[in-house]
């Protein structure tokens, strides 16, 4: 199996050591993992921000026009 790492390409075929290519090969499942449940939370977080979007749109008194925020002043302890 041919992996991709920081622009670079490995076989993962070509590891002779049975407890390193173990450890590549769970570390490869577990990266693949939370990929996928990286891609899978952005499709949520797509669907209730358009489904916020779809509901805010009915309500037009909500819509305000957006203001710079104010900036911080230093305190400074005496």
């Amino acid at each position: 199996m041919l992996i991709t790492v920081e622009d670079k390409v490995y076989d993962m075929e070509l590891i002779d050591d049975k407890d390193k290519k173990l450890a590549a090969n769970i570390m490869v499942a577990k990266a693949n993992h939370h990929r996928l449940n990286a891609e899978g939370s952005q499709i949520l977080v797509n669907t209730y921000e358009n489904g916020l979007a779809g509901m805010l749109k009915d309500l037009p008194e909500t819509m305000v026009e957006p203001t710079e925020p104010e900036p911080e002043e230093d305190v400074k302890s005496s």
